[in-house]
Parts: C-alpha cells; structure tokens; sequence
C-alpha cells in the first residue's frame, strides 16, 4: 500500500471523494477496492459503480491484463450488484460478464463489433445467452465495417447482423448502431428480411444505418410496433430526382406505414447535406415531437 492511499484513510468522507472525483472510475476502483471496509462502503456509490467501462485504448496489454484480473477476481464480485452498464472490447469480455452475477445489469456497449463475434455470442449456445436474452434493454454497437467480408452486400450485412441480435435479445428498448464515425459503419439493408424473422415487439429506440431508402419504410412496416424514435443515416436514394420532402409524401402515407408512423415522436434523417424538411412532414407522424 502507497503511502498516498494510507495518508488517505484518516481524511473525511467528503474530502476524499472529492479527490477520486478527479480520477476515472477505473482508476479509483482498482487503486481503492479491499484497501479497507470504509473505502469499500464509499466505493458501493453509484457514482463510481452505475457503469463500467473496461477499455484498453491507449494501455499496454500487460497493464491491460493486470487490471482485468483484478476487477475480475476481486473488485466485480464486490459492486455487482450495483452495476447497471458495461463499455467493454470483446477480447475481454466474456470473462468479465462471467465474474459475477450481475442483477441490475440492462445497458451493454460493444466496441469493434466483428461478423466471428455475432456468429459466436449471438446465439443459444453462447455462454452469456442468459444475460443477454433475460437482462439487456439498452444495447450499443460499434461496427467497423472492415471487419466483415468485402463480398457481402448490404442485404447479406442485415441477415448476419439483425437476425441473430433480434433472437438473442428479446427485451430490448433501445437498439444503437451509430456510435462511431459514419465512414467506418457498414451500411445494411433489411428490405429483403421478412418481419416475422427480422422484429422486436420492444424496441423503443432505434438508431442505425442503412442502404437505401426503402429500408427506412421497412423499418415502419409492422415488425417494430412500439418504435417511438427512429434516427436512421441512408447511404442512397434511388431516385435522387425527388426530395425527402416528396419521398416521404410518396411513401409514408402507405397503409403498411402509416399506423407505425402515428407512434414516432422523434425522428432523424442523414441522407444529404441538403436535405431540408417543412413542417408537413408532422403531417404522417403526427406524435412527432423533435424532427431533426
């Protein structure tokens, strides 16, 4: 023990979560978990357990590797259950989701999303099947796309993507695809997926990025009845002639749309740079509250 944490310990409770306040929560967990029973009972806040972040960034890997040993044998089992969301890498991962149970866990940000990594954990056999399926409402993906097969078309990406995540997480309210930069996202099509094998009866919130157009109506066509915002990013519009404006007047007023467009509050489109809407859009999603 150092001598700065043991000239610590006889500071007041305020004083010293002020200091840790200027320090990452990893770093405050793993330099102060076990020190002793009063830092343990000031570490269970929530302000330091809510969400974990398990990183390696910038970090050596043998650093990297000391410091998931330590949260997995001694600092996870501690704040369990007070965790609420993990920002993991997917080399380490699994072992940190198989320390310890985990009962408030519902939010799993995913960073460097490979097509090995889906076939692997987004499956029945996976061994996280069960948090996954039972526990996870909020989920973000980052995808670089360079991590999937060149040969694979944007229909093939939403197969291989959509299918199994919409299998393996049924309770989900919030679905993000768009956490990194859009030159690395790869563009998807689900205009070819059939609603009763590509559909969530829960999903709220849905952010992602798509091919064409006419995966925007597929996304409203049933197989997302409680979709309340919908923020998409469209590679192309096949008939660029027509503005959003008149895309929208000419699509959304479809029998099969128009019932799942009453429910969207808040609604984003990035297809060009000069895209412009007017307020008649409010006309097909009438509970529309932000248009952006």
């Amino acid at each position: 023990m150092n001598n700065s944490v043991v000239g610590m310990m006889n500071l007041p409770d305020e004083l010293i979560m002020k200091i840790w306040n200027s320090l990452t929560n990893i770093d405050v967990l793993y330099s102060f978990i076990g020190v002793n029973y009063s830092f343990n009972q000031l570490l269970h806040d929530q302000t330091y357990t809510r969400s974990i972040e398990l990183t390696k960034k910038d970090m050596e890997s043998s650093l990297f590797d000391s410091i998931i040993d330590r949260f997995c044998l001694v600092i996870l089992p501690e704040i369990n259950q007070y965790i609420e969301c993990f920002i993991l890498e997917l080399i380490s991962m699994e072992r940190i989701l198989l320390a310890a149970d985990y009962p408030c866990l519902n939010k799993i940000v995913f960073t460097q999303i490979s097509e090995d990594f889906i076939l692997r954990y987004f499956t029945n056999n996976s061994p996280l099947i069960k948090i996954f399926k039972n526990n996870i409402k909020y989920l973000l993906l980052t995808i670089n796309r360079k991590q999937f097969p060149s040969s694979l078309t944007a229909i093939d990406k939403g197969k291989n993507i959509l299918l199994p995540l919409f299998h393996t997480f049924t309770n989900l309210l919030e679905l993000d695809f768009n956490e990194n930069d859009i030159e690395y996202r790869p563009f998807i099509s689900i205009s070819g997926l059939s609603s009763s094998i590509c559909s969530s009866s829960t999903l709220i919130n849905l952010s992602i990025t798509i091919k064409f157009f006419d995966d925007c109506l597929s996304l409203l066509d049933g197989r997302f009845p409680n979709l309340q915002k919908l923020s998409v990013v469209i590679e192309k519009i096949t008939n660029p002639s027509l503005s959003i404006e008149n895309l929208i007047k000419k699509n959304f007023q479809r029998d099969i749309t128009r019932p799942n467009c009453s429910k969207v509050e808040t609604l984003a489109f990035t297809i060009r740079s000069d895209a412009e809407y007017s307020h008649e859009l409010y006309s097909y999603f009438p509970s529309l509250e932000k248009l952006f």
